[in-house]
């Protein structure tokens, strides 16, 4: 019997199979799984996360227990497939990260956590697998797009303790930093905050200091087009001398702002609005994740409202539970 037999025998059966984190996880009716199904599927894990990056099967049942079947090494059997010829254009895994408002917990930190925005996902794993990562990147777009989002993966890519990978782990000691804004090697700058020439000299000093703990060190100019243009004119000589080690990624709602020869010396990634259905796709899988009911057309208005911003989206789907409009099951 083949795989997609296995898993279509099992949905006959009510049993869905579903990428969690690092698990295999599953949704079933109470007393359906049995210890030869479980073995079934450790057994054919490899070929099984094939299916699932394939199929993205989502459309889970709202009734059921939920149970982890394989933990830990999923990842590993994810990474073995990473250079096959995998489709994984429609695969995007969501995953929940503690508790808190919506955009916060789903935010993604690899690139197949990602909702649309299929070039950049593209861009940052051929930028891993070919190690042509560039050392200086503009990110541009209109804010919620995902500009600090990817700018933190490439960060927790190039410093995880498993890599450099485009799929960093998100259980190592860097990793975890990175996520809670404590890594002295991942310097996150808000330049509505910063923006003058002072600032930026004493922050030139850390451009040459060897990493802390990790084998490079990343700066990340959020805002960057409110950084003064002397201030700019700084930042160009530090991008132009290429600093071993070093990285620097500028993200801008205004990329007009920044002056035009730091511009040139950078790698220019636009980041567009996610289409409609993506956004769609993404509320659909928060819903069944956080166990939520809804009733048809609730997601229309959101979708048109959040104008392809997934954040935007995700705040919006957070004021219609608290509102009442969307509610959890129980």
């Amino acid at each position: 019997m083949n795989i997609k037999s296995i898993i279509d025998n099992l949905k006959n059966k009510g049993v869905y199979l579903f990428m969690d984190g690092k698990d295999i996880r599953c949704r079933a009716p109470k007393g359906v799984m049995t210890d030869d199904i479980r073995n079934q599927i450790r057994q054919h894990k490899k070929e099984i996360l094939k299916l699932l990056i394939i199929e993205n099967p989502y459309n889970l049942p709202t009734n059921g227990s939920m149970a982890t079947l394989i933990q830990g090494d999923c990842l590993d059997a994810l990474k073995d497939i990473e250079d096959d010829s995998v489709d994984q254009k429609d695969y995007t895994m969501l995953v929940k990260r503690g508790h808190g408002d919506f955009p916060r917990i789903y935010r993604p930190y690899s690139p197949n956590e990602l909702y649309g925005q299929e070039e950049i996902k593209q861009i940052i794993i051929n930028c891993f697998k070919n190690g042509t990562i560039g050392h200086s990147y503009l990110f541009h777009g209109a804010s919620g797009t995902g500009k600090t989002t990817c700018a933190r993966i490439i960060g927790m890519g190039l410093l995880c303790e498993e890599g450099p990978t485009s799929m960093p782990c998100g259980k190592c000691q860097q990793c975890k930093s990175i996520m809670a804004l404590s890594n002295m090697d991942f310097l996150e700058l808000n330049n509505a905050n910063f923006t003058g020439i002072d600032f930026m000299r004493t922050l030139k000093a850390d451009f040459y200091c060897s990493p802390f703990m990790g084998r490079y060190k990343i700066f990340v100019f959020d805002e960057c087009h409110r950084m003064t243009e002397a201030t700019q004119s700084i930042m160009l000589k530090e991008v132009e001398d290429v600093i071993d080690g070093v990285y620097f990624i500028f993200c801008s709602t205004n990329p007009e702002k920044i002056i035009e020869p730091l511009r040139n010396r950078c790698m220019s990634v636009e980041f567009q609005p996610v289409k409609d259905n993506d956004i769609r796709r993404m509320l659909v899988d928060v819903c069944e994740s956080e166990g939520m009911i809804y009733q048809d057309g609730a997601m229309e208005p959101i979708i048109k409202d959040a104008r392809g911003l997934p954040r935007n989206a995700l705040f919006l789907l957070q004021k219609a539970v608290d509102s009442g409009k969307v509610q959890k099951i129980g």
